[in-house]
Protein backbone atom coordinates (compact mmCIF):
# COMPACT_ATOMS: atom_id res chain seq x y z
CA UNK A 1 0.00 0.00 0.00
CA UNK A 2 1.30 3.60 -1.22
CA UNK A 3 1.53 6.19 1.60
CA UNK A 4 0.03 8.84 -0.50
CA UNK A 5 -3.05 6.49 -1.54
CA UNK A 6 -6.19 8.40 -1.32
CA UNK A 7 -7.97 5.70 0.73
CA UNK A 8 -6.13 5.51 3.30
CA UNK A 9 -6.46 9.32 4.16
CA UNK A 10 -9.80 10.76 6.57
CA UNK A 11 -11.84 12.76 4.02
CA UNK A 12 -11.91 16.31 4.72
CA UNK A 13 -16.04 15.58 5.44
CA UNK A 14 -14.69 13.27 7.84
CA UNK A 15 -12.31 15.46 9.33
CA UNK A 16 -15.10 18.22 9.62
CA UNK A 17 -17.06 15.98 11.31
CA UNK A 18 -14.89 14.99 13.89
CA UNK A 19 -13.95 18.52 14.55
CA UNK A 20 -17.20 19.54 15.12
CA UNK A 21 -17.97 16.28 17.53
CA UNK A 22 -14.79 17.36 19.34
CA UNK A 23 -16.09 21.18 19.98
CA UNK A 24 -19.71 20.20 20.68
CA UNK A 25 -18.14 17.92 24.05
CA UNK A 26 -16.09 20.29 24.35
CA UNK A 27 -18.19 23.56 25.04
CA UNK A 28 -20.91 20.77 26.77
CA UNK A 29 -18.30 20.31 29.39
CA UNK A 30 -17.60 24.16 29.61
CA UNK A 31 -21.35 24.77 30.24
CA UNK A 32 -21.76 22.37 32.84
CA UNK A 33 -18.27 23.74 34.48
CA UNK A 34 -19.59 27.31 33.77
CA UNK A 35 -22.77 26.70 35.06
CA UNK A 36 -21.11 24.92 38.58
CA UNK A 37 -19.18 27.95 38.98
CA UNK A 38 -21.81 29.99 38.84
CA UNK A 39 -23.86 28.09 41.30
CA UNK A 40 -21.33 28.44 43.79
CA UNK A 41 -21.11 31.85 42.91
CA UNK A 42 -24.67 32.07 44.13
CA UNK A 43 -24.21 29.90 47.62
CA UNK A 44 -21.46 31.76 48.56
CA UNK A 45 -23.48 34.94 47.90
CA UNK A 46 -26.66 33.74 49.77
CA UNK A 47 -24.30 32.93 52.84
CA UNK A 48 -23.13 36.69 52.66
CA UNK A 49 -26.52 37.97 53.13
CA UNK A 50 -26.59 39.04 49.40
CA UNK A 51 -30.02 37.44 47.86
CA UNK A 52 -29.80 39.56 44.81
CA UNK A 53 -26.72 38.31 43.78
CA UNK A 54 -27.32 35.03 44.54
CA UNK A 55 -30.52 34.84 42.50
CA UNK A 56 -28.16 36.55 39.69
CA UNK A 57 -25.56 33.94 39.98
CA UNK A 58 -28.18 30.93 40.71
CA UNK A 59 -29.95 32.63 36.99
CA UNK A 60 -26.45 32.53 35.29
CA UNK A 61 -26.01 28.80 36.17
CA UNK A 62 -29.75 27.83 35.14
CA UNK A 63 -28.85 29.39 31.31
CA UNK A 64 -25.27 27.58 31.42
CA UNK A 65 -27.13 24.41 32.37
CA UNK A 66 -31.17 23.89 33.12
CA UNK A 67 -30.16 20.50 34.21
CA UNK A 68 -28.18 22.06 36.96
CA UNK A 69 -30.59 20.90 40.24
CA UNK A 70 -28.06 22.53 43.02
CA UNK A 71 -28.73 25.95 40.90
CA UNK A 72 -32.36 25.07 41.29
CA UNK A 73 -31.93 24.66 44.46
CA UNK A 74 -30.80 27.64 45.60
CA UNK A 75 -33.09 29.99 43.96
CA UNK A 76 -36.08 28.02 46.17
CA UNK A 77 -33.30 28.80 49.37
CA UNK A 78 -33.73 33.12 47.50
CA UNK A 79 -37.33 33.04 47.05
CA UNK A 80 -38.28 31.80 50.36
CA UNK A 81 -35.92 33.99 52.04
CA UNK A 82 -37.62 36.40 50.50
CA UNK A 83 -40.94 35.67 51.14
CA UNK A 84 -42.07 33.67 47.86
CA UNK A 85 -43.42 30.76 49.05
CA UNK A 86 -44.80 29.59 45.52
CA UNK A 87 -41.78 30.40 43.48
CA UNK A 88 -39.81 28.69 46.06
CA UNK A 89 -41.80 25.59 46.49
CA UNK A 90 -41.60 25.38 42.16
CA UNK A 91 -38.05 26.02 42.16
CA UNK A 92 -37.57 23.06 45.20
CA UNK A 93 -39.33 20.62 43.22
CA UNK A 94 -37.47 21.12 40.04
CA UNK A 95 -34.59 20.28 42.20
CA UNK A 96 -35.38 17.20 43.58
CA UNK A 97 -37.07 16.44 40.52
CA UNK A 98 -33.79 16.48 38.81
CA UNK A 99 -31.51 15.36 41.56
CA UNK A 100 -33.82 13.03 43.91
CA UNK A 101 -31.26 13.04 46.67
CA UNK A 102 -31.36 16.60 47.31
CA UNK A 103 -32.99 16.32 51.11
CA UNK A 104 -32.69 20.11 51.69
CA UNK A 105 -35.01 20.93 48.29
CA UNK A 106 -38.19 18.48 50.33
CA UNK A 107 -37.04 20.42 53.52
CA UNK A 108 -37.36 24.01 51.38
CA UNK A 109 -40.68 22.75 49.98
CA UNK A 110 -42.12 21.30 52.63
CA UNK A 111 -41.01 25.02 54.58
CA UNK A 112 -42.94 27.04 52.35
CA UNK A 113 -45.66 24.80 52.06
CA UNK A 114 -46.01 25.25 56.09
CA UNK A 115 -45.54 28.85 55.33
CA UNK A 116 -48.63 28.87 53.46
CA UNK A 117 -50.49 26.77 56.17
CA UNK A 118 -50.78 23.30 53.49
CA UNK A 119 -49.75 20.94 56.05
CA UNK A 120 -51.57 17.99 54.24
CA UNK A 121 -49.27 18.82 51.30
CA UNK A 122 -46.14 19.23 53.03
CA UNK A 123 -46.71 15.71 54.42
CA UNK A 124 -47.08 14.70 51.32
CA UNK A 125 -43.77 16.44 50.93
CA UNK A 126 -42.40 14.36 53.57
CA UNK A 127 -43.60 11.15 52.37
CA UNK A 128 -42.21 11.67 49.08
CA UNK A 129 -38.67 12.23 50.80
CA UNK A 130 -38.96 8.99 52.85
CA UNK A 131 -39.49 7.17 49.52
CA UNK A 132 -35.51 8.47 48.59
CA UNK A 133 -34.21 9.00 52.32
CA UNK A 134 -36.46 6.95 54.85
CA UNK A 135 -34.59 8.51 58.04
CA UNK A 136 -34.79 12.11 56.65
CA UNK A 137 -38.24 11.59 55.37
CA UNK A 138 -39.16 10.33 58.86
CA UNK A 139 -37.78 13.53 60.61
CA UNK A 140 -39.38 15.60 58.02
CA UNK A 141 -42.67 14.61 59.04
CA UNK A 142 -42.25 14.30 62.55
CA UNK A 143 -41.04 18.60 61.94
CA UNK A 144 -44.34 18.94 59.78
CA UNK A 145 -46.33 17.31 62.62
CA UNK A 146 -44.97 19.75 65.37
CA UNK A 147 -46.22 22.34 62.81
CA UNK A 148 -49.64 20.98 62.51
CA UNK A 149 -49.75 19.91 66.23
CA UNK A 150 -48.48 23.57 67.58
CA UNK A 151 -51.09 25.66 65.62
CA UNK A 152 -53.97 23.79 67.12
CA UNK A 153 -53.21 24.01 70.72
Amino acid sequence: MCVNDRRSRPSARALCWFACALLTLFALGCSGARSEQRRVEGDAYLEAGRVADALGAYELALTADAANARAHLGRSRVFLAQGDAETAIDAARQAYTLDPSLERAYQIEATALLEEGRFDDALQTAQALESVDAAAGVALRAVVQRERDSLHE
